[in-house]
């Protein structure tokens, strides 16, 4: 067969499996006719609200609510767009695996090895059930960072590529990086992370400490800025997953082992890294990335920000498990393709496969949150307090009305303040409220009831203090939204300025 007749066959390998990640994806999301995951009606309802009236409910700058609109508005059905581009970014992000590891050097047959096991990995596969921003930013990381190894490597400026596409090629590789910083903080943080490891090889030693210095004044900036957010995401245990009852529990056992695997395997080529840096002054990018993929110190007694970016960090994982397995694996051509062949057999069995990782059960009972919504008939200019996720399903369903699970930090008229209280038996709240009757009380069903917030906080202070405590609890939000919530970083306002 000819170089060129093999390349085709590649290439269309490349485009049949890329067809077969997405539907993967697709029809793991599609084993439920509802948004997949927690914040699932929040994704429906900013791409509705874009998709209707040309802006966002909560205004926002993330790539990933715009696309999850551009497919809204050619569906017409919000929750069946965000799924397409779910099912999109969760295929980019495994050919992005692939084009990193092609433009890094690695034989193509292991890098097609990679992409495909990145396909079967359940912790790929639930980036497209609950966090789409963190996938968008991912696969633009990941092209980005292909393109900024080509364009860092001393051949791109030889004679021999053309102009244009030199122009070209920076041009996309400056528009990547911009786009991982309006995906998602995480994405952001991480392209810069990325230019720095890179720079760090290829900058005289002068240099070095300026480009240190900016990456430790942007963390502190970060840190500084939402300090409130970072109060409890670090701890001293138990660093790995796998021995996290929380995490074992909430994210489920397949998902930490893989997650554990992938941390062990990159520290330990971590150390050879390091190792070879003090032995034989070899400096390489993945010697600064790996630790901050794989940060040793979050707190995994909740699924909170620890959780989300270790899940991240496994397609980077499979990044420096590869390039170590192609420096490993120095063998003939037709042995290499006997190895890619069995490891595309396994790989693509178990992308089929992959759809149980999204356990449709573990989603809120959003049909039974559509019923207690529907005899809710509000004024549009008013605002509901509910618990999360049932906020956002009433604002999706009831004209986009606006709906907290805080309390309001802004003023607005009392009598335009409303609430849905759980657990509450409404006798307590005849016994307790002298003039009930006079009061508009709704029980909508044995578990909810629907009253004006000055009502319930009437209520609350002539309870007893002991049930009233009850009542603190997610399911009856009672704090106003924290700092690192409400508060409109720079990026944001930045959007709000030029979208005016």
């Amino acid at each position: 067969m000819t170089l060129k007749k093999t390349r085709l066959l590649f290439i269309i390998s490349i485009i049949l499996f890329c067809g077969l990640i997405f539907s993967a994806r697709f029809f793991m999301l599609l084993k439920s006719s509802e948004p997949a995951g927690l914040d699932g009606y929040y994704y429906a309802l900013q791409a509705k609200s874009m998709a209707e009236r040309g802006s966002f409910e909560n205004p926002d700058f993330k790539i990933g609510y715009y696309l999850c609109a551009l497919f809204t508005s050619f569906t017409g059905d919000a929750v069946l767009g965000c799924k397409i581009w779910a099912s999109l970014a969760g295929m980019l992000l495994s050919l992005s695996v692939f084009f990193f590891l092609y433009n890094w050097g690695c034989r193509k047959e292991l890098a097609f090895a990679a992409f495909l096991l990145s396909g079967a990995l359940h912790s790929c596969a639930l980036l497209s059930v609950n966090y789409i921003n963190n996938l968008t930013g991912l696969f633009f990381l990941f092209f980005y960072g292909s393109l900024l190894i080509r364009l860092t490597d001393s051949d791109f400026f030889s004679k021999s590529l053309a102009k244009w596409k030199k122009i070209f090629l920076i041009i996309l590789t400056l528009l990547l990086f911009f786009c991982c910083v309006f995906s998602h903080l995480i994405s952001a943080v991480l392209a810069l992370a990325f230019t720095a490891a890179v720079l760090l090889k290829k900058l005289p030693v002068k240099f070095l400490g300026i480009v240190l210095g900016i990456v430790l004044i942007f963390a502190a900036v970060i840190f500084v800025t939402q300090k409130e957010r970072f109060s409890s995401v670090f701890a001293f245990g138990p660093v790995l997953p796998l021995f996290s009852k929380t995490m074992r529990r909430g994210a489920g056992l397949v998902i930490v082992i893989e997650i554990s695997i992938f941390f062990i395997l990159c520290w330990i080529y971590e150390i050879y890294l390091l190792v070879k840096l003090f032995r034989k002054k070899s400096y390489n990018p993945l010697l600064l990335l790996i630790p901050v993929f794989f940060f040793p110190f979050w707190n995994l007694s909740l699924l909170d920000m620890g959780y989300r970016i270790l899940l991240s960090a496994v397609p980077f994982g499979i990044i420096p498990v590869f390039i170590a397995a192609d420096k490993i694996l120095k063998v003939e051509k037709k042995t290499l393709y006997f190895i890619s062949g069995i490891l595309s057999v396994i790989f693509t069995a178990g992308i089929c496969f992959s759809p149980v990782a999204y356990n449709e059960k573990k989603d809120p009972p959003y049909a039974y949150y559509r019923q207690i919504i529907e005899d809710i008939n509000l004024e549009d200019d008013t605002l509901l307090i509910a618990h999360m996720p049932l906020n956002h399903v009433y604002t999706y369903y009831k004209n986009l009305r606006d709906c907290l699970n805080y309390l309001p930090e802004y003023e607005i008229e009392s009598d335009k303040v409303w609430r849905l209280t759980y657990g509450v038996n409404i006798n307590s709240l005849k016994n307790v409220l002298d003039d009930f009757d006079q009061r508009r009380i709704v029980k909508l069903d044995e578990k909810y009831c629907l009253l004006r917030e000055s009502d319930w906080q009437d209520y609350l202070s002539a309870e007893d203090e002991m049930i009233v405590e009850t009542y603190r609890n997610y399911f009856n939000p009672y704090t106003q939204r924290p700092s690192f919530v409400r508060a409109k970083n720079l990026l944001v306002r930045l959007f709000e300025f030029f979208s005016k």
